[in-house]
C-alpha cells in the first residue's frame, strides 16, 4: 500500500466530519433563527493535558457549528463533560456534576 492510499481514508474521514459540522450548522443557524438568539454551549473539562487540548479542539468544533461558547454552565443549550476515562476521580466528578444538572 503507497503513502497515498494510507492517507485516503483519514482524508475521507475528515471530508465527512467536515460534512456533519456542516449540516449541524445550517440546523443550528434555523434555531438560531426560530429564537431569534444564537446557541450557547459550555465545556467542562476534568483530567489531563490531553483532555484540555482535547477540550480546546471542541471549542473551534463548536464555533464552527455555531455555538456561542459560554463560560457559565446556565442558561446554555448545550453542555460537555471531557473526561479521562483512566482516572476514576474524574469520572466520579462527571456523575456529581449530572445529579447537579438533574436537580436544576
Amino acid at each position: 500500500m503507497s503513502k497515498v492510499d494510507r492517507k485516503e481514508p483519514a482524508t475521507e474521514l475528515i471530508l465527512k466530519n467536515q460534512a456533519v459540522m456542516n449540516q449541524i450548522r445550517s440546523h443550528n443557524d434555523e434555531v438560531v433563527e426560530s429564537l431569534g438568539r444564537s446557541l450557547k454551549a459550555h465545556i467542562i473539562t476534568y483530567g489531563c493535558q490531553m483532555n484540555e487540548h482535547d477540550s480546546e479542539k471542541l471549542h473551534a468544533m463548536l464555533k464552527n457549528m455555531g455555538y456561542e461558547i459560554s463560560p457559565f454552565k446556565e442558561n446554555v443549550d448545550l453542555i460537555i463533560f471531557n473526561t479521562c476515562c483512566v482516572r476514576e476521580n474524574a469520572e466520579l466528578r462527571v456523575y456529581g456534576n449530572l445529579g447537579q444538572l438533574k436537580k436544576s
